[in-house]
C-alpha cells in the first residue's frame, strides 16, 4: 500500500526541522569546531596522499584548494622598518609557506593587525638589536669565491672562514652545493652541522652572510630550519623543502665550530679527543700587562657606542664583533661602572668605522668583575664587512633578573600518555619528539598512537630591577592560528632529559606565546597581560607562570628507556635578553623513570 503524498511530505518536513533543532543546540562553537575538523581532517588527507607520491623526493611547497574559515599559522617578520613612523597598514611580512595540513590564509582569517612601527629612540633602546638588524639587512659584505667540489647527497661544507672549522654553511643536494637560509638558524641547527662537519660541538651560529658572500648568484637549498637535538645529519631537521625559500642573496647561514672528533664521517658515534679548540684564546690579562683601559665612542647618550680599548702605551683601538655576546657585553658595561647590558651588537652604527682593530673573540664568561679577567683570541682575525663587524653596547643602570622557581618543578612533575589527535597544534610548534612526525607520516593510524610526556610547571619570576620584555618589538610578533596567539620570543626557555654520559636524550623548548604577570608579590600590580593583543613581559616582583596543563609545557620522552637521568629547565638560555646575571637561570633535577611512573627531586639552580 503507497503511502499518501502528504505524508511523506510531512516526513522530510519533520526530518529538516529535527536537523535544524539539533544545529540549534551545537552551542558555543560547537558546529563550527565541528566544521573545521572536517576541513581539516580533508586537509590532511591532501597532504598525506601528497607525501606517499613525493616519498623520499623533492619536498614541493603545500598547495591546498583555499577554504574559507581556515585557519592558519603566519610569521609576522621583517616587518617595515623602524626607522620611521609607517602608516597604519598590516605590515609586509614574508610570504610563508603554510604548516602541514593547512591552506593559505585567507583575508577572512588574517590576525589582528599590528600597531605602527614606532620611531627609534632613547625610550625604545631595548629594541635596538632588532633595529640595527633591519638596517644593516642589506648592507653589502665582501665578496669570497668558493670553487666548486663534488659531494655526496646531503654532505656539508664551510666557506669563508679560517679553516675548516668555520664559515657560510653549504649543503649539496641534486648534484650541486646551495646555501641555508639563516631564518630560524640557531644554536640547535649549528650543532647538528658542526657535529656533521666532525666537530664536538658549535661555539656559535652566524647570520647574513657573516663571512663574506660568493660572487655571482646564489642558491639556496633550505630555508626555517628546525632541529631537535637528535639527528645525525641537518638533512634529517625539518624544513620548507628543498629550494623553497624566500630569503635575500644576503641571508646565509654560517657557523663556527670547536673540538674536533676523531673521525667526522663515522657511521657510529665517533669517540671525542682531546684537541684544543680550534681557536686558541688567551687572557686579556697576560696579553695587556695589566694595563688596559676600556671606554664607549659614538653613542647617543654615555652609556652607549663602540667599545674601544686602549693596551698599555699604544693608541685606543675597536674591538671585532665576532663572538661578542650579552655576557661580555655585561661585563664591559660592569667595568665602565654603567650597571649591566641591555643589547650586545656587531654594527658600525655608532661610527668608528676606519679605526683600527685591536682584538678580536673577546670572549667572557659573564660573572668576571672587570674586563680584564676575560679572554680572546691570540690571532686578530676578523671576518665580515669590516665597517659593520664592531663590538658595541647599549648599558642601563636597571636590568631584569629571571630565576625559575625550581619548588614547583618538583611539586607538579607527572607523566601523562596521550594520543597524537589531541597533540596537533602542538606538533605544529615542534613540541614533540621526531618520531611523532615520522609515524604521522608513515601510519595512517597515527592519530591513535599515544606518546608519554613528562608535564611540570614553570613558575619564572622577575628578582631584577626592571622589566623583562621580549627581544622584538611587537610589530615583529608572530601569529600562531592554532593556538589562537602570538609569539613574542622564539624560543624563552628549553628543557632537556640527559643520561650518565652527557648525552641528550630528550628535548623541549617553550617559545613565549603569552608572556605575562600571572602573579604578583603583595603591593605590585601586574603591568603586562596577552588578552586582547596586549603587552607582554614580567614586571619587577611578579611572576610568569606556565602550568602543567598547558600545550608544549612537556617533555617527549616516549623515546627513552626507564632508568636515571638529569631534567634540565633553561630560561632566557640563548642570551638575547639582557639580564642582571645567569647564574640562576638553570634548573637541574634528577628524573627517575620508571616504566609507568617518573618522580623528579633534589633540583637546584645555577648557570645555563
Amino acid at each position: 500500500m503507497r503511502c499518501p503524498v502528504w505524508l511523506v511530505v510531512g516526513a522530510a518536513v519533520l526530518a529538516a526541522v529535527a536537523g535544524a533543532l539539533a544545529r540549534q543546540r551545537l552551542t558555543g562553537g560547537a558546529l563550527q569546531r565541528l566544521q573545521r575538523l572536517r576541513r581539516l581532517r580533508r586537509l590532511r588527507e591532501q597532504r598525506q596522499r601528497r607525501l606517499e607520491a613525493d616519498h623520499e623526493t623533492s619536498v614541493e611547497p603545500d598547495v591546498l584548494e583555499l577554504e574559507a574559515g581556515a585557519e592558519v599559522p603566519v610569521a609576522l617578520s621583517n616587518v617595515a622598518a623602524l626607522v620611521a613612523p609607517a602608516t597604519p597598514t598590516p605590515p609586509a611580512g614574508r610570504p610563508v609557506a603554510p604548516a602541514p595540513g593547512f591552506s593559505a590564509l585567507s583575508p577572512a582569517t588574517q590576525p589582528p593587525q599590528l600597531p605602527t612601527a614606532p620611531t627609534l629612540g632613547p625610550a625604545s633602546r631595548s629594541n635596538l638589536t632588532y633595529l640595527v638588524q633591519r638596517l644593516e639587512h642589506s648592507t653589502e659584505r665582501p665578496s669570497v669565491s668558493t670553487t666548486p667540489e663534488p659531494g655526496v647527497e646531503g654532505q656539508l661544507r664551510v666557506s669563508g672562514g679560517r679553516g675548516p672549522f668555520e664559515g657560510n654553511v653549504e649543503i649539496f643536494h641534486d648534484g650541486r652545493w646551495g646555501y641555508i637560509c639563516d631564518d630560524e638558524w640557531d644554536m640547535a641547527e649549528a650543532e647538528i652541522a658542526c657535529q656533521q662537519l666532525g666537530y664536538q660541538t658549535a661555539q656559535k651560529p652566524t647570520h647574513d652572510g657573516f663571512y663574506g658572500h660568493p660572487e655571482g648568484e646564489i642558491s639556496f637549498w633550505m630555508d626555517n630550519m628546525y632541529c631537535l637535538g637528535n639527528e645525525r645529519r641537518l638533512s634529517q631537521c625539518r624544513f620548507d623543502g628543498w629550494a623553497q625559500h624566500d630569503c635575500a642573496p644576503s641571508e646565509l647561514a654560517g657557523v663556527s665550530c670547536r673540538g674536533q672528533l676523531e673521525d667526522a664521517k663515522a657511521t657510529k658515534a665517533p669517540a671525542l679527543t682531546t684537541a684544543e679548540p680550534a681557536v686558541p684564546k688567551t687572557s686579556l690579562w697576560h696579553t695587556t700587562k695589566g694595563r688596559l683601559k676600556v671606554r664607549l665612542r659614538g653613542g647617543r647618550v654615555p652609556s652607549e657606542g663602540r667599545l674601544e680599548l686602549k693596551i698599555g702605551d699604544d693608541d685606543w683601538g675597536l674591538v671585532c664583533g665576532d663572538g661578542w655576546s650579552l655576557l661580555t657585553a655585561n661585563v664591559a658595561c660592569r667595568t665602565l661602572g654603567l650597571g649591566y647590558a641591555a643589547a650586545a651588537l656587531q654594527t658600525g652604527f655608532f661610527g668608528g668605522n676606519g679605526s683600527t682593530k685591536v682584538m678580536s673573540g673577546l670572549e667572557c664568561i659573564g660573572n668576571e668583575s672587570v674586563l680584564i679577567n676575560c679572554r680572546h683570541d691570540e690571532q686578530l682575525f676578523c671576518p665580515g664587512d669590516p665597517q659593520t663587524n664592531i663590538a658595541t653596547v647599549v648599558c642601563q643602570s636597571e636590568m631584569a633578573d629571571l630565576v625559575p622557581d625550581h619548588e614547583a618543578m618538583m611539586q607538579s612533575a607527572y607523566l601523562e600518555d596521550r594520543q597524537l589527535f589531541y597533540l596537533q597544534c602542538a606538533m605544529e610548534e615542534n613540541c614533540l619528539a621526531a618520531s611523532a612526525y615520522r609515524i604521522r607520516k608513515e601510519n595512517a593510524d597515527w592519530h591513535v598512537m599515544p606518546r608519554r610526556l613528562l608535564r611540570f610547571t614553570t613558575k619564572v619570576a622577575n628578582r631584577g630591577s626592571a622589566a623583562f620584555r621580549p627581544l622584538l618589538p611587537k610589530e615583529a610578533w608572530e601569529w600562531h592560528a592554532c593556538h589562537m596567539h602570538y609569539h613574542s620570543m622564539e624560543v624563552f626557555s628549553t628543557y632537556e632529559v640527559i643520561d650518565d654520559s652527557g648525552r641528550r636524550v630528550a628535548e623541549g623548548h617553550k617559545a613565549s606565546f603569552c608572556l605575562e604577570d600571572s602573579s604578583c608579590s603583595a603591593g605590585v600590580e601586574p603591568g603586562f597581560s596577552c588578552a586582547n593583543f596586549g603587552d607582554q613581559g614580567i614586571s619587577v616582583g611578579c611572576a610568569d607562570s606556565y602550568a602543567h596543563n598547558i600545550d608544549c609545557q612537556w617533555l617527549d620522552v616516549t623515546d627513552i628507556d626507564p632508568g636515571r637521568y638529569r631534567l634540565r629547565v633553561v630560561i632566557n638560555g640563548e642570551y638575547k635578553v639582557g639580564e642582571q646575571s645567569w647564574e640562576n637561570n638553570a634548573v637541574t633535577c634528577d628524573f627517575n623513570y620508571q616504566t609507568t611512573v617518573g618522580t623528579v627531586t633534589n633540583c637546584h639552580l645555577g648557570r645555563p
